[in-house]
């Protein structure tokens, strides 16, 4: 409804007994003000998403309970609409939640690790129960990477997915390859489609 105490309205339009029948507003008001889902004095410091992660894992686990991935698994970005102050918020315009989620893992600011590249790391953490099995991961250009498939060749795993030139660790013969572009060579298909047309009809 488009505000909580609507669940609790006489208004035969918005009446719901299963609701109101339940818990009356104000209790519910007053727990939803005091909702925690872990112990403030013993968060450590910086961790941004400690006191919802048990939550978190709750959600995944019931997630991966009623679904198992097929041979084809993609991992991306996905969005929750916000619109609330928060430090570790982002807004990625052209982003769309599809799908089924299997797996998450929650964005709480810039990583450094210098043992492995934080997409690799993101990737093998979200695949980390689907490996040694030969699926293949798909993924966008933030994560490929020749690293990226290296770990996941040696669990089993494919990897599909569109590379940047410049990404690190990439062979000098794929970043001085010419590559045709996708885009070019469907307007030239088009474009001959276009004159045999016309050449057609004259």
């Amino acid at each position: 409804m488009s505000t909580m105490r609507h669940y609790w309205s006489q208004n035969p339009l918005f009446k719901n007994s299963l609701i109101s029948d339940t818990m009356p507003r104000t209790r519910f008001e007053l727990l939803l003000k005091m909702w925690h889902f872990s112990n403030n004095e013993t968060c450590p410091e910086g961790d941004r998403i400690y006191k919802v992660e048990p939550l978190i894992k709750i959600f995944v686990n019931k997630c991966q309970e009623v679904y198992v991935p097929g041979e084809i698994v993609c991992i991306d970005e996905t969005l929750i609409p916000f619109r609330g102050r928060l430090l570790i918020k982002q807004y990625i315009p052209n982003k769309t939640h599809k799908g089924f989620t299997w797996n998450m893992k929650l964005y709480a600011g810039k990583e450094r690790d210098p043992n492995i590249s934080v997409p690799t790391k993101t990737v093998m953490f979200l695949a980390e129960k689907l490996l040694n099995a030969g699926r293949t991961i798909i993924t966008d250009n933030y994560y490929t990477s020749l690293e990226l498939a290296n770990q996941l060749l040696n669990q089993k795993t494919h990897l599909l997915g569109t590379l940047r030139s410049n990404r690190r660790g990439n062979p000098k013969e794929v970043v001085n390859k010419k590559i045709k572009s996708w885009r070019n060579y469907c307007e030239r298909k088009w474009s001959r489609y276009l004159h045999w047309e016309v050449a057609g009809q004259a």
